[in-house]
């Protein structure tokens, strides 16, 4: 199948004789398909129709297959996160086209739309939808220990969901919707004619995983405090699994060592504690000229030189701004201090020149701040929006004496 201009099908019958075909009796041969359907990704039905054969005639009665091959379709969005940077997530489908894919910072979603034609009958002719959602490793945000799924607002079971984490820099999240569970979906599906997916964590721990070159163990990392950044103290907890035992985490020995632009600054060698309640610790400070990546080798697993992989850790991003502002933030989001309090915080930015903005001279009599500046930090003192997305926003106010100070 080739995709070009054209907006007709056409076909091409091509012969791939060889000698040894010719001698062998398996004479094959190539059927081109060319049109500019297949510019896109998705499922693509067959009804394929044998009419006849030698000393066969289908006439009356042909011999009919239904077939399907699915071509992924790609789409990416870049998200600005408040602790992690810029990241790309990509979302791959193996049915149809991906629409209005997005990410929901507040709510941590991964959303897109896909068509469907929701009847029984095209349900009972599809074998499998699957969805693909790629996440960096370094996207912490998003890297957690389990996830849920809804389909036009319905929650999928825990079987529809698998995590990859094998890849070195992604964790991949496949999406696979069986019979069973469109026939579900069929019955409390709504109206229209798609799906509106939402992949989003269903507990706020963060938790790396990365699996040996050898696909014998799984290494998962948490870190207190949850967000790492340059200079500070922090403990590292991680757990060995061993995937040829059911996953079961065991006892083992290892060498581990961290770098950050391919300096090592940390290395050391043990036995992980076999036990599924306990983790292994490491307390160190990260040095204050990290780079924004730390990345842990974890290497020699039970004597093993394949059995090996890596964990990146991306630094979250120091703050110019005192604690106590986002404090008194989070505060003013409750209604628990007043409109003068908070605006205190906004002039002390202003005058140390965190924001970049003038003080107007005029007294407007009083200070006039709307609710949906309210709800901006509301959004940024729980991580929704960035420092800088915040600041901007009180600035660009400023500037415009929507808020007046």
């Amino acid at each position: 199948m080739i995709p070009d201009e054209s907006g007709k099908i056409t076909t091409n019958e091509k012969s791939q004789d060889t000698i040894l075909n010719l001698l062998l009796g398996t004479k094959k041969d190539i059927l081109e398909v060319r049109g500019k359907i297949f510019r896109d990704g998705g499922l693509y039905k067959f009804s394929i129709k044998i009419l006849e054969a030698e000393g066969y005639s289908g006439k009356t009665d042909p011999v009919t297959f239904e077939s399907g091959i699915s071509f992924p379709d790609y789409a990416t969005v870049v998200v600005n996160d408040a602790h992690f940077g810029r990241q790309a997530i990509t979302q791959v489908s193996y049915y149809d086209v991906i629409t209005n894919l997005g990410y929901d910072a507040k709510t941590k979603s991964i959303i897109f739309s896909m068509p469907f034609e929701w009847t029984m009958s095209n349900i009972n002719q599809t074998s499998v939808v699957h969805q693909e959602v790629i996440i960096p490793k370094t996207f912490g945000t998003l890297q957690v220990s389990e996830y849920a799924t809804t389909v036009n607002g319905v929650l999928l079971s825990n079987q529809s969901m698998t995590v990859d984490d094998f890849p070195k820099d992604n964790r991949i999240a496949h999406i696979l919707l069986y019979q069973n569970e469109l026939e579900k979906l069929y019955e409390k599906r709504g109206t229209g004619d798609k799906m509106d997916f939402a992949l989003f964590p269903k507990s706020d721990d963060i938790l790396l995983v990365g699996t040996t070159d050898n696909v014998q163990y799984k290494i998962a990392v948490s870190t207190i405090p949850k967000h790492v950044t340059a200079g500070s103290d922090t403990t590292f907890l991680f757990q060995i699994y061993d995937m040829f035992l059911s996953g079961k985490t065991v006892s083992v020995n290892y060498d581990v060592e961290m770098e950050s632009n391919g300096n090592v600054f940390y290395k050391t060698s043990g036995t992980s504690i076999g036990e599924k309640t306990k983790w292994n610790k490491i307390n160190l400070t990260i040095p204050h000229d990290a780079s924004n990546k730390i990345t842990l080798h974890f290497e020699n697993l039970g004597g093993n030189g394949l059995a090996r992989t890596e964990i990146p850790i991306v630094l979250s991003q120091q703050s110019a701004i005192p604690s106590w502002i986002k404090e008194n933030a989070e505060l003013w989001c409750k209604k628990s201090i007043s409109d003068g309090e908070f605006l205190r915080g906004i002039e002390y930015l202003i005058d140390n020149q965190v924001i970049a903005a003038q003080r107007s001279e005029q007294d407007s009599g009083s200070k006039e701040i709307r609710q949906w500046i309210r709800s901006s930090a509301c959004w940024w003192s729980d991580g929704s929006i960035s420092d800088d997305e915040f600041t901007n926003a009180i600035a660009f106010l400023v500037k415009n004496w929507i808020m007046t100070l």
